[in-house]
């Protein structure tokens, strides 16, 4: 499950080009999950063996952070995308919680 939610975030970077790209979104999701772990759990942005060792629970806590009627009904990259940093904010705090809830639930109201 880890690995599919992963998948999807980091979309299609098949080849090694698209991946070192500056801004791509491989390094865009390097980039937040790095720093989302350092947050969660304290550990020191470059200290890569504590980073790789929370990986896995930060993208648990990740998957399971929005409320279901929250997520995404599609797999459009667009929509996991959004669906990845929402759940990066909804999990750091009550602020960020309460600005994805705002957010989503407008956007109920625009279908």
């Amino acid at each position: 499950m880890v690995i599919c939610y992963l998948a999807g975030e980091l979309g299609a970077i098949s080849t090694q080009s698209e991946r070192n790209r500056p801004g791509s979104q491989a390094q865009f999701v390097a980039r937040a999950l790095s720093a989302g772990a350092h947050r969660h759990f304290g550990t020191t942005a470059g200290d890569d063996h504590s980073l790789a060792s929370n990986l896995r629970d930060y993208l648990k806590i990740l998957a399971h952070a929005l409320p279901t009627e929250f997520l995404s009904a599609g797999v459009a990259s667009l929509q996991l995308r959004a669906e990845f940093r929402d759940a990066i904010v909804y999990s750091r705090d009550a602020d960020g919680r309460r600005s994805v809830e705002e957010a989503r639930i407008l956007s109920f109201g625009a279908r």
